[in-house]
């Protein structure tokens, strides 16, 4: 009996193995860096990511380069813009690890790469669902004219050819004469510049359709009436208090734990695991909407469309 009891004894002190951090690398570096690395973390991964402020695709990218070869990282994460989520797409297939990018731009899963996914809806799909809800009838949009504002540069050149494609598919003019009347308005700025346009008289009242990059609060305490996607079990009309790039955070963060519960923290498994089709997401007060990426790494999953009422985005009736 004393030997058995000493063996318990001596069991007592064999340290348990502690399962391996799921660890993500963040590359958004905007004001909305930290709220994404907030949901990432309240799902269950450790986070590291670059300094605020500094660009992933311009003087960070040195810097972002480091930080993905130089962690355990199992996913990527982010960013928001066109231009750093192509930088980030070539460090993830060169580290061979999953970036989840949130950028809306479609060029970027244009070129099949199974390392890269996209955890948003892209432009056109967005403004798809928008026209959609604002011209609805048997016959669509047909014989409406709509105007496009998008940013200067080559980002905003890619948001107006995805906006155009998505107006012309279902029978709607883009007018290029700032004077001309619309029967609606695809607000495709940043928050900043979107809440500037808000403030500027306009003589149409036509509908403001946005996208969801005024998901933000920066934005919602100026938009009211603004239509927009609305992802996620019916924001805060529901009770949610997370901004959206917390829910997206959390979203995708819990794919890649809930993977490394299942088969380690091995970013080739969670790579198959997203290729599966399998369902992704919550409608639930901490989810951004229930989804799946196709072949080609895009977010598939249905589009609601919600309305800034108050400083919150609701569902649209």
């Amino acid at each position: 009996m004393r030997c058995v009891a000493a063996a318990f004894a001596l069991l007592a002190w064999v340290p348990v193995a502690q399962a391996a951090p799921v660890q993500i690398v963040v590359l958004e570096t905007s004001p909305a860096a930290e709220t994404l690395s907030a949901g990432a973390t309240a799902a269950g991964s450790t986070v590291a990511r670059l300094p605020a402020g500094v660009s992933t695709w311009q003087q960070g990218a040195p810097m972002a380069a480091r930080l993905v070869f130089d962690t355990s990282a199992v996913a990527l994460l982010g960013p928001f813009d066109g231009a750093g989520a192509h930088v980030a797409a070539m460090l993830a297939t060169k580290r061979r690890v999953p970036l989840i990018a949130l950028s809306s731009e479609a060029t970027f899963t244009r070129v099949f790469d199974p390392w890269i996914f996209r955890g948003v809806p892209d432009d056109e799909a967005q403004a798809d669902a928008l026209l959609r809800w604002v011209f609805p009838g048997a016959d669509g949009p047909r014989h409406h004219a709509a105007r496009v504002v998008v940013p200067d540069g080559r980002e905003g050149r890619e948001r107006a050819d995805a906006l155009t494609r998505a107006c012309g598919r279902l029978g709607v003019s883009v007018s290029a004469d700032a004077a001309a009347p619309v029967d609606t308005t695809l607000l495709w700025l940043d928050a900043p510049e979107a809440t500037a346009y808000m403030a500027e008289p306009r003589a149409s009242g036509a509908p403001i359709l946005g996208s969801l990059r005024l998901d933000d609060p920066a934005f919602l305490a100026h938009g009211d009436g603004v239509a927009m996607p609305l992802l996620g079990g019916g924001g805060a009309a529901a009770g949610e208090t997370h901004p959206l790039a917390w829910r997206l955070g959390h979203d995708l963060a819990r794919a890649a734990v809930e993977s490394a519960r299942r088969d380690g923290p091995d970013p080739e498994k969670l790579r198959v695991r997203l290729s599966s089709g399998a369902a992704l997401g919550s409608d639930g007060p901490d989810g951004a909407g229930v989804f799946h990426f196709d072949t080609h790494g895009n977010r598939v999953g249905a589009i609601p469309v919600g309305v800034v009422r108050g400083g919150r985005l609701v569902p649209a009736r």
